[in-house]
């Protein structure tokens, strides 16, 4: 048996490195194999990044958005109106002009006369297109060719979350393209029904602070005697 000198067997060992890294003679059994192995699979790809869409806010049906919640912080509001004949309170937005027509009928009007605001008793009425078409047409209101954009419901109004069917029309306000959004207040007293007409009349022109001063009046409106009568019809 030939038997090589050690600086032989290191000098072999280093000329065929490059060859099989596995060569060296001090290697613990194994490690050089595990080196091979590690050294020729491929990296792990990271995972992929999980895309998520973010959370749109909820947007409110278009009569919710309007009437519900509470009124505009940047709205500053004056005097308070009490309306007596229909047990109702609110507060009218500065600038704006309140005018009583017949005991708890009251009229407002922004201070261009882009809103315009009309609480009219009904006779005990429900408030309905015909009903619409007529108390609309009163100055400076003026409103004519409305027609009906949404199908009217019960809502939640104001802070107080009372209950009124409400509802939305567009056509002339004083000759001008507009919108009108309205009421049917409802309550019921010594069994009798009594209907207020809440109407609110929005010139295009309208701005959107005049809007929100719109909005804030509605919002206020606190009615404070009676028995409700969609609460008590369960919203229908």
């Amino acid at each position: 048996m030939i038997r090589f000198p050690m600086w032989a067997v290191a000098i072999t060992c280093t000329a065929l490195a490059a060859l099989e890294p596995a060569c060296s003679s001090k290697s613990s059994p194994g490690s050089a194999s595990s080196a091979s192995k590690s050294a020729r699979k491929p990296a792990a790809s990271a995972p992929a990044a999980v895309v998520t869409a973010s959370a749109k806010p909820a947007v409110a049906p278009p009569l919710e958005a309007f009437f519900g919640g509470r009124a505009p912080a940047e709205v500053k509001l004056g005097a308070l109106i009490d309306g007596a004949n229909y047990h109702y309170t609110l507060k009218v937005p500065a600038g704006w002009k309140s005018s009583n027509l017949n005991g708890g009928d009251y009229m407002l009007q922004s201070a261009d006369v882009s809103a315009v605001v009309l609480l009219l008793g009904t006779s005990g009425a429900a408030v309905n297109d015909k009903l619409l078409g007529i108390r609309a047409k009163q100055l400076p209101m003026s409103a004519t060719e409305l027609s009906p954009t949404l199908e009217p419901k019960v809502i939640e109004v104001g802070e107080g979350k009372w209950l009124a069917k409400a509802g939305h029309s567009k056509g002339k306000l004083a000759g001008e393209p507009g919108e009108l959004y309205w009421l049917d207040m409802a309550t019921i007293s010594a069994g009798y029904d009594d209907h207020l007409a809440f109407l609110v009349s929005l010139k295009n022109t309208a701005s959107e602070q005049t809007r929100k001063e719109a909005q804030a009046l509605v919002r206020t409106m606190t009615p404070y005697k009676g028995q409700n009568l969609w609460e008590l019809s369960k919203g229908k």
